[in-house]
């Protein structure tokens, strides 16, 4: 007789968990939201008239510089009409975009015997912000990198005609206003001037976020990498020396290129600069600015790696200064 009397209210228990469950899977809501830069405020609102005895929400968090990812359980129970809010922390010691991802809310009866699953991809991004501390650059290169006499390039041609920057034998389709006169008749062949290219006295800091085989870096590897780039550009901004920063954003496919004219303005991009992933597949920096609608009329680069990337292309440019950052 008990035993019947058991069966028969673990069948009653099981239908009207399962019917309780199903007519809440609709009535779920909730949203995500950050309060400060290392708090996370999640709202989970039950709009219905029955309680939902337990809800389960699980929340990753991956680091988008570092690649470390952990994932995160909460619990609670909602009344009907009724709204929890969980607040909870997420803080790394390493630099980085953490994106906070809400990837489901599971609701169950008490015993967990019925489960309902509520899909989800919201998502929220809070910064483990990079320690940032001065970098010594010499005088001679502080010097060049600031020189206003940086106004043609000595590694590629234009069309200035103001300035020349070599002398050729003619060729089809050379301009006639370009021919050397003087020196076409000393040396019996048409010779024409091939005309300078203008650039920016401007340098640019490139740098390279490819993982290369033979030098695999360690999430503290590439904290540091990531800290030394943004150091070295606020080391030269407190100079007045201006500068681009450019980088190349896997997530995006899109090579992104900032001015930087004083520590206010990179302080601007760091956020975007930490959402950007360090990446094995793909080409390196060099080849992603000079294949980028980007300009080019630099005096000079600075390239920031931490493997061995053909620099000769970007020497076709102007003049390169390798920086790699210390393990």
């Amino acid at each position: 007789m008990i035993v019947n009397i058991l069966i028969v209210f673990a069948l009653l228990y099981c239908l009207s968990s399962v019917l309780l469950v199903r007519a809440s899977n609709n009535n779920i809501k909730f949203k995500i939201a950050t309060d400060t830069n290392s708090t996370v405020v999640l709202q989970i609102s039950n709009t219905g008239i029955w309680p939902v005895a337990c809800c389960k929400a699980l929340v990753s968090v991956n680091n988008s510089i570092t690649g470390i990812s952990d994932n995160m359980e909460f619990f609670t129970w909602l009344k009907p009409k009724k709204t929890r809010t969980l607040i909870f922390n997420v803080k790394d010691n390493l630099c980085g975009c953490l994106r906070v991802n809400v990837k489901s809310i599971v609701i169950s009866d008490i015993l967990g015997i019925v489960k309902r699953g509520i899909e989800s991809n919201r998502e929220v991004n809070l910064y483990s912000m990079p320690f940032l501390y001065e970098i010594n650059i010499s005088k001679d290169s502080a010097d060049r990198y600031d020189m206003e006499s940086f106004r043609y390039s000595q590694y590629k041609k234009g069309s200035d005609s103001s300035e020349t920057f070599g002398i050729s034998q003619y060729r089809e389709g050379d301009s006639v206003k370009a021919i050397h006169w003087k020196l076409s008749a000393k040396t019996g062949d048409i010779m024409v001037r091939d005309y300078s290219f203008p650039v920016d006295n401007r340098i640019m800091i490139l740098t390279d976020k490819k993982e290369y085989e033979d030098y695999a870096l360690s999430p503290e590897g590439k904290s540091k990498s990531t800290e030394f780039a943004l150091s070295l550009s606020k080391s030269i901004s407190e100079k007045g020396i201006e500068h681009s920063f450019g980088w190349y954003d896997s997530n995006r496919e899109k090579f992104v290129v900032k001015s930087v004219k004083s520590s206010q303005d990179l302080e601007l991009i760091i956020s975007e600069f930490l959402e950007a992933p360090f990446y094995k597949d793909g080409k390196d920096v060099i080849s992603e600015f000079i294949e980028s609608d980007s300009e080019k009329n630099y005096s000079g680069f600075i390239l920031i790696t931490d493997g061995d990337p053909k620099k000769e292309r970007l020497m076709e440019y102007g003049e390169v200064d390798i920086y790699r950052p210390e393990k």
